[in-house]
């Protein structure tokens, strides 16, 4: 299959083919880079360690692994080769994207994240990025973006979402946070999250040695339950709270169809859209 062919959905079969051999990416053996690896729960075969060039790239996921428009993540998702200006005419440079984002709509956005120095300081980065843009517009009819810091780091934004992506995570739960989930469902919502937890069955977890009475038990209060399934239920899509406010047991909780606010609505999908038609974001 040539690139020409990779278009729609046969691009979603190649792009997140599970298993489908990914291009290797040098960058992950720059020693003044620091890769790492970000657990997704959205690859296509399901839990799964990717591979990141540098920790940006690492504090980026979290964003893309709690927004619910994305269904599905991959790391250097394929190589392709694309036209430049250098000093001695146009020629072809390759380039594999950092990570491809599916959504829920069938569409992919491929992405890098760089730091903000570097895309200025890199002769010519800012005409590659260009040029990515309209080669994967043209050759893909996808969504080329590069993101820098400015992206991901505004607080509280970065904090909140980080915190609902490591609480979002169904590590070892519990059948009554099952019945957490259900009573919150039927809430009249909009509350706080003090109230959803004052309306709760279950609104706290405690701990005692099984030979124990029942009274000796004592709270366990670095655990929070219904914080974690309203957190669970906000990165599903089910719920919505303001993420530029700090969380807190005051946030208000909404459905989600209050006014349709999802988080690419609420925020024009601020951290996956460019800023400016060629992608580059605002300066």
């Amino acid at each position: 299959m040539t690139e020409s062919d990779l278009r729609g959905r046969a691009l979603w079969d190649f792009v997140f083919d599970p298993e489908r051999k990914r291009p290797h990416a040098e960058a992950l053996h720059d020693y003044k880079k620091r890769p790492g690896w970000f657990p997704t729960m959205k690859a296509p075969s399901g839990i799964h360690i990717l591979r990141t060039r540098d920790n940006i790239v690492h504090d980026f996921l979290y964003f893309a692994e709690t927004d619910c428009d994305v269904v599905s993540i991959v790391d250097h998702p394929l190589e392709t080769l694309y036209w430049v200006e250098g000093r001695r005419g146009r020629r072809t440079e390759s380039h594999i994207a950092d990570l491809a984002l599916g959504h829920r709509d069938g569409s992919i956005t491929f992405i890098d994240v760089r730091r903000y120095w570097e895309t200025m300081t890199t002769p010519g980065e800012r005409a590659r990025a260009d040029e990515r843009v309209q080669h994967y517009r043209e050759k893909f009819g996808s969504v080329y973006i590069l993101h820098d810091e400015r992206k991901i780091y505004p607080e509280p934004l970065f904090t909140n979402v980080k915190e609902m992506c490591e609480l979002a995570r169904p590590q070892a739960r519990l059948r009554k946070f099952a019945r957490v989930r259900e009573d919150i469902l039927r809430m009249p919502l909009p509350m706080t999250v003090h109230q959803i937890m004052q309306a709760s069955t279950f609104n706290a977890m405690s701990t005692r040695f099984e030979d124990e009475p029942p009274e000796t038990a004592s709270i366990l209060t670095e655990i929070n339950p219904v914080f974690e399934v309203v957190m669970d239920l906000v990165a599903s899509g089910d719920l919505w709270v303001d993420e530029a406010q700090p969380f807190a047991i005051e946030s208000v909780i909404h459905r989600t169809e209050f006014t349709g606010m999802l988080r690419d609505r609420n925020f024009a999908r601020s951290f996956l859209a460019p800023e400016w038609e060629d992608g580059r974001g605002t300066p």
